[in-house]
């Protein structure tokens, strides 16, 4: 089943005529695993579910070859002992990753400097994971506040080493778009999920009084457009388009009613709406890339 979804996923992501420039990430891992996962770069995309096994030889070396015709994240982890880093590979350049015996990495290649900042900023596997951390304080505006700092703080960082020449403009550019992406999605799935505890403790069908959170949805995706390309690289996307369409487009509608939602749910409904909803709100390559995580 999972190779089927991933041909589905191939297929309809597929570019052609780009020229491919090969690219080689070669490394070392030391731990009890045999294997390495890493994800597909899909047309530039990443999901983590598009992913493959990698095996190791008797010394734990690993080497990954991808023709590429532009830019992509790819995450390469371990199940034992866990272990992950995130890479911005670029056409026709090489990476050398050393995995240490604890969770300490090291890379080496193209723009090693930024790859190495990555091994700093939060890579959470679902953006919910750091996005709890909020759920307590009571403020919008205290929340939005301390997530616009770090964000503003990873993109000083960023700009510290493009303005060193220490990273190329293309790797600065992605590496902002996937920060715009990531503190996006978070910002939305605090909002998000303060809505939803909100709704579970209603015994009467849902009138929206909390206007400040739906209005947040609505400026953050005003701002960051699911539907903008650029964000498709980010590997956190797919996290963010779907709480656009399953949930923000959900709440948002005048006769949204929760109980009817739950029974969607149930009854199988529900994920033939989230697909037809995402044909009138997405287009192009962002759709394609929804349809095939979605599927």
């Amino acid at each position: 089943m999972k190779q089927t979804l991933f041909i589905i996923a191939l297929s309809v992501l597929i570019v052609t005529g780009c020229s491919k420039k090969e690219t080689l990430i070669t490394g070392q891992f030391t731990g009890d695993s045999k294997f390495l996962l890493y994800s597909q770069p899909l047309s530039g995309t990443n999901f983590y579910y598009f992913n493959d096994t990698l095996k190791l030889d008797d010394a734990g070396n690993f080497e990954l070859k991808f023709n590429l015709t532009q830019p992509a994240f790819i995450n390469i982890s371990s199940p034992k002992p866990y272990k992950e880093v995130k890479l911005l590979i670029e056409p026709g350049n090489t990476y050398h990753v050393t995995f240490g015996t604890e969770k300490e990495v090291e890379i080496s290649g193209g723009n090693e400097k930024g790859q190495m900042l990555y091994t700093k900023f939060p890579n959470p596997f679902y953006v919910e994971m750091e996005g709890r951390s909020y759920i307590r304080d009571t403020s919008l505006v205290s929340i939005n506040s301390k997530i616009d700092s770090l964000k503003k703080n990873d993109l000083w960082e960023l700009r510290q080493l493009f303005d060193n020449k220490e990273i190329s403009q293309s790797f600065f550019d992605i590496a902002k778009a996937d920060r715009d992406c990531y503190y996006a999605s978070m910002a939305a799935r605090v909002s998000l999920i303060k809505i939803y505890r909100m709704l579970q403790t209603q015994d009467k069908p849902y009138i929206f009084d909390n206007v400040d959170m739906l209005e947040n949805l609505k400026e953050i995706y005003a701002q960051y457009p699911p539907e903008d390309e650029k964000y498709l690289l980010s590997t956190f996307w797919s996290e963010y388009a779907t709480f656009y369409i399953a949930d923000y487009l959900q709440f948002s509608k005048p006769d949204f009613n929760f109980s009817k939602l739950r029974e969607q749910r149930v009854n199988g409904e529900y994920n033939t709406i989230i697909i037809n909803e995402a044909k009138s709100h997405l287009k192009g390559k962002a759709l394609e890339f929804f349809q095939a995580k979605y599927l």
